[in-house]
């Protein structure tokens, strides 16, 4: 598998309980998968650095069911959307904001996701992992 390719996943575990008390085996687990080659190559070589932003819905169970754009003006949305549509979030029937940034010279540095019920969440990615 090449680098570019490459999937990361990240297991969102739920040990963050939300403001109200939810048995953690009622809520639905979480599953991100970081998917490659979302960045064409000359992009990718260019000095540019950059963040979109998508808002996720998810059905009962958690599994992503709609992906809505809101700010993406340089990359293509259909593999990021297509990325998206294979996460399941640990939150049922909502709506989650997800970003994900790129650094000139690192490429994808920082995911975030933030979703009712619980805090706000930043990953940084170990610019390797691509």
């Amino acid at each position: 598998m090449s680098r570019g390719r490459a999937l990361l996943v990240i297991v969102v575990f739920l040990c963050l309980l939300g403001p109200e008390p939810v048995s953690v085996a009622n809520r639905p687990r979480g599953e991100i998968v970081l998917c490659g080659d979302l960045v064409p190559s000359g992009l990718a070589q260019a000095n540019a650095t950059f963040q979109v932003f998508y808002q996720v819905e998810t059905d009962s169970a958690g599994k992503v069911r709609r992906v809505t754009k809101l700010r993406n003006t340089i990359l293509p949305d259909a593999p990021l959307v297509a990325c998206l549509e294979r996460w399941s979030l640990p939150v049922s029937d909502a709506k989650a904001t997800v970003s994900f940034r790129w650094t000139h010279a690192q490429g994808w540095t920082q995911l975030s996701i933030s979703m009712p019920g619980f805090p706000t969440r930043t990953v940084t990615i170990d610019p390797g992992w691509q």
